[in-house]
């Protein structure tokens, strides 16, 4: 059916709806002498004759958008855009050089550079028995029920952090420059090789964690750290943030059997790495003072009574060692320019 004057106005200014829109483009595209006669009839005369090339482009800008009609997937709302912006260019291209507008050379904004989004690995049980899972540090955690585990592509590599909503037991594997800690809301639970349990339930605000070897520190958001021994469990309730420890059982005893002889406390070097096994912290300090010129002050009876396993390579993990051995043994550390300083 014809159309009129003031649809094909609309259609070229893009004020149309999408079934309007199509319909005209479809009667343009058979009756291109209807455009010609309604930009005559809006002062395109003799006189602002688009160049035969200009013309041509712009009437191939139309077609591209209307030779395919008949496909159901064409963006017809994208086809009266095409057309005004031709038709535009037609007004700048016959407009006096007297009235052209004065473009102002406008300052380039930096643009910033793409944001990667973080790789973060998901671990979830929705069976209703436990689950066992290796991290990629050598950790084994066992999960249950409903328990979810987040880390990113750091884990094992940079630093030993994760994310846990539910109740997982993790057997820990010793790295002794990384530390391993657990992050359950405002609770973090942090070790160097040892076995604990967590029990933070999703969408409650009860946060427990058990000890069952070796040794943890327990910070929440207002607390500088709760250390537990084998044995013991802390709760904490987000509620009115109360935190209390108890002993949940006692330690198992070991049968009395012969036990096997531990072995000697030795240093081991090689491959540009240095293998402490049960060494005092005292023969610690000393070798890596020896071996990278780390300055540490400690009084000897500060440190009775605390041993050291693990190995590093560089000086950079032999700081990190420091720190972890001042946490796990509840010293407190401080660093000058003269070194460290290490007291109960």
């Amino acid at each position: 059916m014809p159309i009129s004057t003031e649809q094909i106005a609309r259609y070229l200014e893009g004020r149309c709806a999408p079934a309007e829109q199509r319909e005209i483009a479809d009667y343009l595209h058979r009756h291109p002498e209807e455009l010609e006669q309604f930009l005559d009839q809006q002062g395109w005369g003799a006189d602002m004759t688009l160049p035969e090339e200009q013309s041509e482009r712009m009437l191939t800008a139309i077609r591209r958008q209307t030779v395919h009609t008949r496909r159901r997937r064409l963006l017809w709302p994208a086809i009266g855009t095409a057309a005004a912006a031709a038709i535009a260019g037609w007004v700048w291209w016959t407009m006096p050089a007297a009235e052209q507008p004065v473009h102002k050379t406008m300052p380039v904004m930096a643009q910033a550079p793409a944001v990667t989004a973080p790789v973060i690995t998901v671990l979830r049980v929705y069976h209703a028995t436990d689950s066992v899972v290796r991290l990629p540090d050598g950790t084994n955690a066992t999960l249950r029920s409903s328990a979810e585990v987040r880390y990113d592509a750091g884990y094992g590599r940079q630093h030993r952090e994760l994310q846990l909503s539910g109740e997982a037991t993790f057997d820990v594997a010793a790295r002794a420059a990384l530390p391993f800690t657990v992050h359950s809301g405002a609770v973090s639970t942090t070790a160097l090789g040892t076995v604990f349990m967590v029990s933070a339930p999703e969408h409650t605000h009860h946060v427990k964690v058990r000890l069952l070897s070796g040794k943890v520190v327990v910070k929440t958001k207002d607390s500088k750290g709760t250390y537990l021994a084998p044995g013991q469990e802390l709760a904490w309730n987000e509620d009115n943030n109360k935190l209390s420890v108890y002993a949940w059982k006692q330690p198992v005893k070991p049968a009395a059997v012969n036990p096997a002889v531990a072995p000697d406390a030795t240093v081991l070097m090689h491959d540009g790495q240095i293998e402490f096994v049960k060494c005092a912290v005292e023969e610690v300090f000393n070798v890596l003072h020896r071996e990278y010129g780390i300055q540490i002050s400690a009084d000897p009876g500060d440190l009775k009574g605390c041993f050291f396993s693990g190995t590093l390579a560089g000086q950079q993990e032999a700081d990190d060692i420091i720190h972890t051995i001042a946490t796990l043994n509840q010293l407190t550390l401080t660093k000058d320019n003269t070194g460290y300083h290490i007291r109960k």
